[in-house]
């Protein structure tokens, strides 16, 4: 069993969707459990085929009822996703009997990162009960090495890397014209694209400010969603800086796989991050990346791309550039095989598997 608050279009939605869709079928029975509606008019992931999904009753407060539907559908693991899910379930344990619990780790966010008291107390309490988890799971080695150190060695957690559907994501030279063409980019611009939801961890002004040391003829498309004075912020920012129409806000899409092959290079400009998604995605469509120095961006980019240090604005522009100089055929090429040997989804989900497998 997988849960999940929703199955609304985020980056650990699509990762527990493409884990499902990975297990081995003759071995795994996977039902997706979700409790949380999700809002009218947000996009959300469909189950996959072959994959049931239930919904639990959505409430903040009612562990109680989200404890009988768990215990009623009678799974040998129940594998959560994301610190909410990961609170309900071991909140649940004393009611869920002989049940193997995993809770999976995708943040390297630190209590004093958070932007809020309550999100602070929240994770130091979440971290306080995965003692009563079976496994822990962290997408990263920085999020397993600082997992050991908040809970003084009592949690070890370990690491299975995010898995890239590269059936899915692979370069599409006609889907990357016509993203181009919807937003008026000339066919032979140089595009620079981020990817990802708009939170202040993203660290998005670096990414303008970075945008505005650029050439006059180089394009920027921002993708994806989040709280509409954050997106206001971003684009007055944008004006500010004199970025005017080379800086295309996109907004939410799920049309990933074409935004990446309308790229000439994607980049991530964040404070935090775990497992970076949108560079592994990227990089599997021939892609070229560079991103901050944070979580294990470094690890996963390797020698394919560039790794700056975190809120130096000048290092990106200058990593931008210099990768932009690079053979685009040769630099892709790179990408997608490091993706094949090292991150593809069904690395992912024998790894999985056997983290599972081994607390039968």
């Amino acid at each position: 069993m997988l849960l999940i608050g929703s199955l609304w279009v985020g980056g650990a939605e699509r990762q527990l969707v493409t884990l499902a869709q990975h297990l081995d079928q003759s071995k795994f029975e996977v039902i997706l459990v979700t409790y949380r509606a999700v809002p009218p008019g947000m996009a959300q992931f469909p189950a996959p085929a072959g994959v049931r999904h239930v919904q639990a009753p959505s409430s903040r407060r009612n562990v109680l009822a989200l404890a009988l539907v768990l215990r009623r559908l009678q799974a040998t693991w129940i594998y959560s996703f994301l610190p909410g899910a990961n609170l309900r379930l071991l909140l649940c344990r004393p009611l869920l009997g002989g049940v193997h619990l995993v809770c999976g780790m995708r943040s390297t966010l630190a209590p004093e990162q958070l932007s809020s008291q309550r999100e602070r107390v929240l994770l130091r309490f979440e971290w306080g009960l995965q003692r009563w988890a079976d496994a822990v799971v962290s997408n990263s080695e920085a999020g397993r090495r600082l997992l050991l150190r908040a809970t003084q060695g009592k949690v070890k957690a370990r690491v299975v890397y995010n898995g890239i559907d590269t059936e899915r994501f692979r370069p599409n030279a006609a889907a990357g014209l016509r993203v181009r063409q919807q937003w008026g980019i000339p066919a032979g611009a140089a595009v620079v694209g981020i990817i990802s939801r708009l939170d202040p961890v993203k660290n998005h002004t670096l990414f303008l400010q970075a945008a505005a040391q650029m050439p006059p003829d180089v394009h920027f498309l921002c993708v994806g969603g989040g709280k509409a004075d954050y997106a206001q912020a971003l684009r007055a920012q944008a004006q500010r800086l004199g970025l005017g129409l080379r800086m295309h806000f996109v907004g939410e899409r799920t049309d990933l796989e074409a935004l990446y092959s309308s790229l000439n290079l994607c980049t991530l400009s964040s404070d935090s991050e775990g497992f970076p998604n949108s560079l592994g995605e990227a990089m599997a469509c021939e892609v070229p990346c560079v991103g901050t120095d944070v979580g294990d961006t470094t690890y996963l980019v390797g020698d394919t791309g560039m790794v700056v240090p975190a809120g130096d604005a000048a290092g990106l522009a200058a990593a931008w550039q210099a990768v932009l100089g690079w053979e685009p055929a040769v630099a892709g090429a790179r990408c997608r095989q490091r993706i094949l040997n090292e991150f593809g989804a069904g690395t992912a989900a024998l790894q999985t598997a056997a983290v599972l497998e081994a607390l039968l």
